[in-house]
């Protein structure tokens, strides 16, 4: 997380890479925050939320032009090259704020001092007695059941295509903190069609995100709305958005949703040497977790 931090601070152009990795790195981060909130003390887990929600939503207004810019990267008309040009600048101006908030988490040791606050508070007295594997598993069993609350969606509500892919990559995060605790045999297939799902529901997402840009710059005179009249692009961005979401129901079907609901509830049903642990004697192993996702330590 913080070499993520690091790579955007001295990255002068901020990559399209660098900027993917750092947002990735800070969702995982937020989803391993979410998991273990009960097992963190309150103030110094708020205080590093606050920091990594600014530095995810940064990264995410940069992420959302370079997923645009690529659909227009073979673009070959005039005005379709003047919109890329226009696009590339604001791209400008959107990574040099994230490059400017990177520096001064890099210069300020920020984002480093949230972390070791919380990792040097870390308290487990009130659950000494209880069992890992028995915590792992109500944990789990939790973020099944409001995985499959959301399974219902309703493709004529684009909120709840958006809301099932937040739960979505909550779990898929969850499947990979709570690895050593889930079915080791059917965890690879079942984690495969999660990313399958994500993947569809991202495609999804995308056009819904371009659909919104369009509108907001014509409806604030942006330079990038008079620069996109090429081919109607609003339009082209609704038509490959009820594409995306056909395509997903066709794949989503009733019978793929109770297959994927059932493999995600049976991946609880296993036990192994860790189930046997109290939660107290994992303080050190938590500590390298967090260290580990934070501080990028191999």
């Amino acid at each position: 997380m913080v070499q993520q931090v690091r790579r955007a601070a001295t990255d002068r152009k901020v990559s399209i890479e660098c900027v993917h990795n750092l947002r990735v790195a800070t969702r995982r981060a937020l989803a391993a925050i979410k998991l273990y909130q009960d097992l963190l003390p309150a103030k110094p887990r708020a205080s590093l939320i606050s920091v990594l929600k600014v530095l995810l939503r940064t990264a995410g207004q940069t992420r959302d032009l370079d997923v645009l810019a690529r659909r227009y990267r073979k673009a070959k008309s005039d005005n379709a090259r003047q919109f890329v040009k226009e696009l590339h600048k604001h791209r400008a101006r959107k990574q040099r704020r994230l490059s400017e908030l990177c520096s001064h988490l890099r210069d300020s040791d920020r984002l480093t001092r949230r972390i070791d606050q919380l990792l040097s508070k870390l308290d487990d007295a009130d659950r000494s007695t209880e069992l890992f594997g028995t915590w792992a598993k109500t944990q789990w069993l939790d973020i099944v059941h409001d995985f499959s609350e959301t399974s219902h969606v309703d493709d004529s509500k684009l909120k709840s295509l958006h809301q099932f892919r937040i739960r979505g990559k909550g779990l898929r995060y969850s499947m990979e903190l709570l690895e050593t605790t889930l079915d080791q045999e059917l965890l690879p297939m079942t984690y495969a069609t999660v990313k399958e799902l994500q993947e569809r529901l991202g495609r999804i997402n995308d056009q819904c995100v371009a659909i919104q840009l369009f509108r907001r710059w014509k409806r604030k005179g942006h330079a990038l709305s008079k620069a996109c009249s090429f081919k109607a692009p609003n339009r082209v961005a609704s038509h490959k958005l009820n594409q995306a979401i056909a395509k997903f129901n066709t794949w989503w079907t009733p019978t793929v949703k109770a297959e994927l609901l059932q493999s995600l509830t049976k991946l609880a049903d296993t036990s192994n040497a860790d189930s046997g642990q109290k939660l107290s004697d994992l303080r050190e192993r938590r500590r390298q977790l967090w260290m580990l996702r934070f501080k990028g330590i191999d």
